[in-house]
Parts: C-alpha cells; sequence; structure tokens
C-alpha cells in the first residue's frame, strides 16, 4: 500500500508531474467502478484455481493496524485490506470455493481451506535459515540443502520428462526421510534447573514445528510437510 502523500513525492520525484492528493483521490474515485469489475474477474478466476497461495502482512490504514492479505494462482493475484486476521477473511473470499491445494504459512486462519495442505516452501526456507543461526546443525542444515535443490527442480520443471519428475520427487522423499529420523536435541534445562517439558518429545527450540511433522504427497505429485 501506497499512501496519497507518498504518491503525489513518487510523482513529481519519477516523472516530474506535480499533482494533489486530491486530485489523486478524485481520480480513483472515477476509476473504482471500472476497477471493481476487473477484481470480480480476477477474484473469480483465482476461486476456480486448483491451486491457490495465500499470505497476510500487516498495514497501517488511517493509523489503524490492518491486515493485506493476498490470494494468488498460477494467472491473478488479488489483494484484500481488512481488520481482522482471522479465518472469516479467508472465507469471505472464497465464498464457497474449495481448490485442491491451499498452499501458505501454518497460521490457523490459513488452514483447512483445501482438499489439501502445502506449506510455504519460502516460509520454510525462511525458518531454516533463522533455526541455523540459532545454532542448530543437525537438521536444518540438510533441510535448507533439501529445500534449495527442491526450488531448483522446480525452476527445471517444464523442461523435465514425467519419469525425471519421478525420479527427482523419490531422490527428495528419500532425504527428508533421513533427515526426520535425526533424533533432536533436548532442550537444556531452565535456570531454576527444571527440564523443558517437551525435552525428548518434541524437536528443538530452534526448530519449526512444521519440520517435525512426516511429510505428504500433495495432489500434484509434490512431496510437502503438512
Amino acid at each position: 500500500m501506497v499512501s496519497y502523500n507518498r504518491l503525489v513525492e513518487m510523482f513529481k520525484g519519477l516523472i516530474g508531474l506535480e499533482i494533489s492528493e486530491g486530485a489523486i483521490a478524485n481520480i480513483f474515485s472515477r476509476a473504482s467502478a471500472p476497477f471493481a469489475a476487473d477484481a470480480e474477474r480476477i477474484d473469480a478466476e483465482i476461486r476456480a484455481a486448483p491451486v491457490i497461495a495465500s499470505d497476510e502482512t500487516s498495514a497501517r490504514v488511517e493509523g489503524q493496524t490492518c491486515w493485506q492479505w493476498v490470494f494468488g494462482s498460477a494467472t491473478a493475484v488479488a489483494h484484500r485490506i481488512a481488520a481482522s486476521r482471522g479465518k472469516a477473511v479467508v472465507n469471505g473470499f472464497l465464498e464457497g470455493a474449495e481448490p485442491e491445494v491451499w498452499v501458505s504459512d501454518r497460521l490457523g486462519a490459513q488452514m483447512n481451506h483445501a482438499k489439501a495442505h502445502q506449506v510455504c516452501l519460502a516460509h520454510l526456507l525462511r525458518d531454516t535459515r533463522y533455526a541455523i543461526e540459532a545454532g542448530d546443525k543437525r537438521f536444518a542444515p540438510g533441510f535448507k540443502f533439501l529445500l534449495k535443490r527442491a526450488f531448483a527442480i522446480g525452476r527445471r520443471k517444464a523442461n523435465l520428462a514425467d519419469s525425471t519428475l519421478l525420479a527427482c520427487q523419490r531422490d527428495l522423499e528419500r532425504r527428508l526421510v533421513r533427515l526426520l529420523a535425526i533424533e533432536p536435541i533436548p532442550r537444556p534445562a531452565s535456570s531454576s534447573g527444571a527440564a523443558s517439558k517437551n525435552a525428548g518429545t518434541s524437536c528443538s527450540s530452534s526448530l519449526p514445528a512444521a519440520m517435525c511433522r512426516p511429510p505428504i504427497i500433495s495432489p500434484n505429485g509434490a512431496c510437502v510437510l503438512r
């Protein structure tokens, strides 16, 4: 989102156009009807897509903290500004549609909107980097390699034969199974001497919970974490 004040500065600095905030507001007002029509078309295109990706981030609107939601398919992207970060925003956008796969982080509001859920690999890579920075040397480095290998295969997917893709999938699955077999390091005892309640039963505190769950195979054949 860009404020009217910032738009004034951008127009003047980038193309030498001096325009007031009021003039920009009037332009948006006159264009609202055609914009709304195109927005409806974009929304319908995304709802009909078999795979939808979604994310949300905070945004300041008139001094209030709101949320900018994004919903995307292979061919279109829609944005929403909402006061809520809750599941109702997603439900309102989908209007009853149920895609084959929903791609997102593991925020509760992003769950259970499709027949299958794929954790956003970009989020996993970011969390893996956090784990490495926090000192994990057992699981995270190997998992980072696995993710980057999957990204590289994805970029070449259009040029690979089905048999090659299947071989790549099986290789990634074997690597992931080996990684998940690594025993986590128990969390150290607290300063009071009491051991963590989760020690020995969960992943190291530096690792995201999604990394400790068994893999599943999504409808598109990709090996994912749930």
